[in-house]
Order: structure tokens, then C-alpha cells, then sequence
């Protein structure tokens, strides 16, 4: 399993902050975290502004995951984001329109969540 994710510092398409990585606009922006390091020991992570999508399974299985910041930009959580990971907290932020399927199944720690008026899309075994 992956502990660690490193970008060549030349590469332009994609980046890592955070064992992070992210695919970037042109301008350099993020636009999309498509995987995590899912054996790192990080506890909470922040995606960053301006990402607007956290790809299929980016998450998946990551454990020791307890807690993600949303930022505001975010519009999209692919199908099986987050599936079986450990997280506690789920706040999700109002700029949120879709979240695919079972994108937070098997999450058996999460209590409490609430669906922002902005989410059009639910897919199918969510939660």
C-alpha cells in the first residue's frame, strides 16, 4: 500500500500537497484530487481551493482518514470517494451539486450528515 505520492517538480498536470495528488488546470489550479496515500498516518486532510471534483475511489480504504475539509469550490464526489474509510466527520460544503455512488459506504464511523440544499445528484448506496 502507498504511504507516500511524489510529483516530478516540472510535471504541470499534476501535483501533491498532503500525500494528495491532484490533477491541474492549465493555469497551474487545482481541478481535481484523484488519489491519496491511503497508508499515510495523516488523521485529517484539507483538499484545496479550487478543486472541484475528488475522484472515483480517491480515498478509498484510507483507514486512518477521520476527517476532511471541504473547500467551497467543490461540486462533485465521485463514486466510491470514500468508501470504507474511517471517517468520523462529514460536513459538506453548499457548492456541492453531486455525490456518486456509494461514495461514503461503508463508513461505519460517520453519525451525522447533512445534505446541502445545492446536491441535485445522489447516487446510489451513498451512505
Amino acid at each position: 500500500t502507498i504511504k507516500t505520492i511524489q510529483v516530478e517538480s516540472n510535471n504541470q498536470r499534476f501535483s501533491v500537497k498532503s500525500n494528495i495528488l491532484y490533477e491541474n488546470r492549465e493555469d497551474g489550479s487545482t481541478k481535481q484530487a484523484i488519489a491519496f496515500a491511503i497508508s499515510s498516518t495523516a488523521r485529517t486532510v484539507e483538499i484545496l481551493a479550487g478543486t472541484e471534483k475528488i475522484g472515483d475511489c480517491a480515498f478509498c480504504k484510507a483507514s486512518n482518514l477521520s476527517s476532511v475539509t471541504f473547500p467551497e469550490s467543490l461540486v462533485t464526489i465521485g463514486m466510491d470517494a470514500f468508501y470504507n474509510s474511517g471517517l468520523r466527520e462529514l460536513r459538506l460544503p453548499d457548492s456541492l451539486t453531486t455525490i456518486g455512488d456509494s461514495a461514503f459506504a461503508d463508513c461505519h464511523n460517520i453519525v451525522e450528515v447533512t445534505i446541502p440544499d445545492s446536491v441535485t445528484t445522489l447516487g446510489q448506496y451513498t451512505f
